[in-house]
C-alpha cells in the first residue's frame, strides 16, 4: 500500500489520483511508472490478478521508456506474481528470472540478495 494508507482502497485511490495527474498534468512518464506500479501491487494484495497483470505490463512499457530498470525488474516481478496465482508457472517462471536477471545485471539486488 502507499506508505501510511489504512486501506487498500485508499491507497488504489490514492494512486489513480497520482496516475491522472502525472499523465494530465505534468506529463511524467516517471510519476505515471511509479503509480503504476503502486496500483499493480494493490492489486496483487487485494488478489486482482488479472487487475494486477495489466497493469505491470502497462508499467513496464512506461518503466522501459523512463530507463528504470528497478521499476522495470519490479513490474517484471509483478507480472510473475499474477501469472503464478493463476497458475500459469512457466510463465511465472519466466517472468520471475526476468526480474531477478535485470536487477542482478544492474546491482539492483536487495543486499541480502548479495550476501
Amino acid at each position: 500500500m502507499a506508505l501510511g494508507e489504512k486501506d487498500t482502497e485508499q491507497a488504489f485511490r490514492r494512486f489513480q489520483t497520482g496516475l491522472a495527474v502525472s499523465r494530465e498534468q505534468v506529463h511524467s512518464t516517471w510519476g505515471a511508472t511509479r503509480c503504476l506500479s503502486g496500483l499493480a501491487s494493490v492489486a496483487l494484495q487485494t488478489g486482482d490478478y488479472d487487475q494486477a497483470g495489466l497493469l505491470a505490463q502497462e508499467c513496464l512499457n512506461h518503466a522501459r521508456k523512463a530507463g528504470s530498470v528497478f521499476i522495470t525488474a519490479l513490474c517484471l516481478n509483478y507480472l510473475g506474481q499474477s501469472a503464478a496465482a493463476k497458475g500459469n508457472e512457466g510463465e511465472a517462471i519466466r517472468y520471475h528470472h526476468q526480474a531477478i536477471q535485470m536487477a542482478w545485471d544492474a546491482e539492483q539486488l536487495p543486499p541480502y540478495w548479495m550476501d
